[in-house]
């Protein structure tokens, strides 16, 4: 069987591993600017806010290496001579993007950047986020050593597919795109402990980890606690990883180079907020190429649940001016009297929330026109617009905070606004959006991606990468959310809801009528424990639970390497309709916005493309509650002590009709080695144990067997065998 290479990239929602500084706020201190920098303050200033912040020493979100800032730098004229004069002054690793290029610039020279005369505009290259839903480095003196098992591996059944089907993930390679893999420096540990594969794991999977690409240093390696997960899938695979911290350019490129290592599947949790909403971006692209040549691509769908807002931009009629424009009005009623700087009032439309001390927004604006960041040759976008934030100053409500980004500069139809409460009171503030210059857009978007503060009405917010028509999609559930763990199955509020955000742009720039994509594709367990990464221990087990979708895309990467193993490689659309139409439905009927079509059941994709028919699992309930008792395959003990001495048990056989689609209408099931009862029935649900059974209240040892029926003729396709302990109390 030809080798299936399986890779993985990191989506996780994590709080503060994410700033937004494009922004101008009041009131602001500028007494300890210096010239340069207040002469850079300025609409002709060939530096984005946030390298002229740097040089002031402001903490910004961008990667800093040996003294080096990566930029995205725009020419006047000739992009080679920007390349020549940009080495001069100290700039490395340059690389041509189309109408740009990409460059790592010294901080100390970016004043000198400024008076390069082949230098239009350069902005700084942010370094993404990642899905965790919330992180903290877990360390304590209690923490016990040795393996550590996600409990999400249960969830999905993948246990009992590597336990009754032997599939471990052997010869696949699985890659992992995230922040780092060991900027912590304690890999090593996790070999040895038996969570991570290498020369010294005791369990003997000891193909070490393939770094293509490692991340910037004092990272989280969030990249690391994804691979774990991935190793207790699919312990055999083999793992790469290459950083996605070094901008959307790089990441596109990453996800090139996994393919080109092997990757039969490419799994990542990492978003950048200047990803294009309306247009599918060059990592959606990259996404489409590799899977066009037959590379899984699975993706987190992002944590931030509905915490958006879309519509067409609607002219109020208001004008502002300045860096505020013309004002949209949101339609919902809510109107306030805005005074500028100059003394000037406007009534505007606006949206009111409710800042907690210590709270800060992170408000992201998108809209329709062209990206650089889809098309490097295309065009520009046409508008440049302004998120603000209005708020009580000196007894009247002023902004207190706005976006700066000259968008048709940039070349990104993105900005941001981050506002923080440092007071003891909650802060009444209000949303406004303005149109500084340009064409009114077909379609706007923000997200809040901090702490909900309750804005209303509420959109769907998945959104870049997330959307690409390549990608496997994951949302999220808690694993204790779960049948396996008893309860019944529903989405981690944080898990990005999809449907609220056309395709308005094809790649090249161009207008085309709206595509909605049917995202998030599929649900997969979150809140799983790994060795050190989490956030706190959530169920009180001695490790830190892993949340956010970053965690589900994972696990359910690794499961689709199971089934790879099994059958060889195969098409996404097979893969697809494996893991999609075996799913257990959530929310409405079929597929819906906020699960997809469900949560992932490995077990039930893997007899799905089986050849023949067969029972591949049997589950028994209890017949009052209906709650699932116990999971039954071929060899295991069932243990019934905890229950209640005259529990009435309900069996349910699964049955897959093979690939051959072989029509199945009943299930012939046996007690203690003969039959017990025999049943063509279209109902998948048997009473096993009655109250009038004898049976079901004695002690002792008992075999459940099953077999297939089809029509015209009894066909015994397979048999199980099972313990089964009723003891008396």
């Amino acid at each position: 069987m030809k080798k299936i290479a399986v890779c993985a990239a990191l989506f996780c929602t994590a709080t503060n591993l994410f700033a937004f500084d494009d922004q101008d706020s009041v009131p602001k201190n500028k007494n300890t600017e210096s010239a340069v920098v207040k002469s850079l303050r300025s609409e002709s200033s060939k530096l984005d806010s946030r390298l002229i912040k740097l040089m002031s020493g402001d903490q910004v979100s961008v990667v800093i290496v040996n003294g080096k800032v990566q930029v995205r730098a725009f020419p006047a004229g000739d992009i080679g001579v920007l390349v020549s004069e940009l080495r001069e002054v100290g700039a490395t690793k340059t690389k041509i993007r189309g109408k740009y290029l990409t460059s790592w610039v010294p901080v100390s020279k970016l004043g000198h950047v400024a008076k390069v005369d082949s230098l239009k505009y350069a902005t700084a290259i942010d370094s993404g986020s990642g899905n965790a839903q919330s992180w903290k480095r877990y360390i304590t003196s209690q923490q016990p050593t040795g393996k550590v098992v996600s409990q999400g591996d249960r969830a999905m059944l993948a246990d009992n597919v590597r336990k009754h089907l032997g599939l471990t993930g052997k010869g696949i390679k699985i890659g992992i795109v995230s922040d780092s893999f060991n900027s912590l420096g304690n890999a090593e540990k996790s070999v040895k402990d038996g969570d991570l594969p290498g020369l010294n794991n005791p369990n003997g999977y000891t193909l070490p980890v393939n770094v293509l690409k490692e991340g910037p240093s004092n990272n989280n390696d969030e990249g690391r606690a994804m691979a774990e997960i991935i190793h207790d899938v699919a312990p055999d695979a083999e793992i790469y990883f290459y950083s996605a911290r070094y901008g959307l350019e790089d990441f596109a490129d990453g996800i090139r180079q996994l393919a080109a290592a092997g990757c039969d599947i490419i799994v990542d949790d990492w978003f950048y907020f200047a990803e294009p909403a309306f247009q599918d971006g060059i990592i959606n692209q990259a996404i489409d190429e590799v899977t066009e040549n037959g590379v899984l691509y699975f993706t987190a769908a992002g944590n931030f649940g509905n915490n958006a807002y879309d519509s067409p931009f609607v002219d109020s009629g208001v004008d502002m001016g300045g860096e505020f424009g013309r004002m949209h009005d949101f339609q919902n009623g809510h109107q306030e009297t805005v005074t500028l700087f100059d003394g000037s009032e406007h009534t505007i439309s606006s949206i009111p929330i409710v800042l907690q001390p210590g709270d800060t927004t992170g408000l992201y604006l998108y809209w329709d026109d062209p990206s650089i960041l889809a098309n490097a040759n295309g065009d520009f976008p046409d508008g440049d617009m302004s998120i603000i934030l209005i708020g009580d100053r000196n007894g009247k409500r002023m902004p207190v905070s706005w976006s700066v980004i000259d968008n048709t500069r940039s070349g990104v139809p993105a900005e941001s606004n981050s506002y923080q409460n440092q007071t003891n009171q909650p802060l009444n503030l209000s949303i406004a959006i303005g149109l500084v210059r340009g064409n009114a857009p077909r379609g706007i978007k923000f997200i809040n991606f901090a702490k909900n503060f309750g804005f209303a009405p509420f959109s769907g917010a998945l959104v870049g990468h997330a959307n690409a028509e390549g990608a496997f999609t994951i949302g999220s559930v808690n694993y204790w959310n779960t049948p396996q763990f008893g309860n019944q199955l529903r989405a981690a509020g944080y898990s990005s809801v999809g449907g609220a955000t056309p395709i308005l742009l094809d790649p090249t720039g161009n207008p085309t009528a709206p595509i909605f994509r049917n995202k998030p594709d599929l649900m997969g367990p979150d809140f799983a424990n790994t060795s050190f990464f989490g956030n706190g221990d959530a169920d009180n087990d001695g490790f830190p639970n892993f949340d956010g979708t970053s965690a589900a895309a994972p696990h359910v990467a690794a499961a689709a390497a199971l089934i790879l193993e099994k059958y060889g490689p195969l098409s996404r659309e097979t893969v697809w309709n494996a893991l999609t139409t075996t799913a257990l439905d959530m929310g409405s009927d079929g597929f819906d916005f906020s699960t997809g079509h469900g949560f992932v059941q490995i077990d039930a994709a893997v007899a799905s493309l089986d050849d023949k028919p067969s029972v591949y699992r049997l589950e028994l309930f209890d017949q009052t509650s209906g709650n699932l008792i116990q999971t039954l395959f071929d060899g295991d003990d069932i243990d019934l002590t905890s229950q209640s001495k005259d529990i009435n048990v309900n069996v349910r056989a699964l049955v897959n009709n093979g690939k051959n689609n072989d029509s199945v209408n009943g299930v012939r099931l046996g007690i203690s080695g003969s039959e017990y009862f025999y049943r063509f029935d279209s109902s998948p649900t048997y009473t096993l144990f009655e109250d009038s059974d004898e049976v079901g209240l004695l002690s002792g040892n008992y075999f459940l067997t099953s077999k297939l029926s089809v029509p015209g003729v009894y066909t015994p396709f397979d048999f199980y065998s099972f313990s089964f302990v009723k003891n008396e109390k």
